[in-house]
């Protein structure tokens, strides 16, 4: 997948877990406020245990996410090392070849610090 396509995810995934931090929390008023008035809050519970459900995929996903993204990133970064490297097989030049393939090196340093997520 398109690591812009992963970021937008991410975000969304992100936006949804926060949303149900939200959601939980009021739940937890709720029940509260629905015990204190002495009336059964059985069904408020179980909805907040859904809601702790979905809240643990949201959470699950976005880490899937950002695992997703930080590959496609360090792919990004080897498909560059790449293309410099082939560009400077077809450079005659010996200081424009070694620039590049000194260039390439960089790129593929930093797709192994995006590995170690160190970006």
């Amino acid at each position: 997948m398109d690591r812009q396509i992963i970021m937008q995810h991410l975000a969304q995934a992100e936006r949804h877990a926060a949303d149900g931090e939200i959601i939980a929390v009021r739940q937890k008023e709720l029940i509260a406020e629905i015990e204190r008035q002495g009336h059964d809050a059985a069904n408020a519970r179980a909805s907040l245990v859904l809601f702790k459900d979905l809240q643990r995929m949201h959470s699950a996903d976005a880490s899937r996410l950002r695992r997703e993204a930080q590959k496609a990133r360090s792919q990004e970064y080897r498909a560059k090392a790449e293309a410099c490297e082939r560009e400077a097989c077809e450079v005659r030049d010996p200081k424009v070849k070694r620039q590049l393939n000194g260039i390439a090196q960089q790129w593929r340093r930093f797709a192994n610090l995006a590995d170690r997520d160190e970006l």
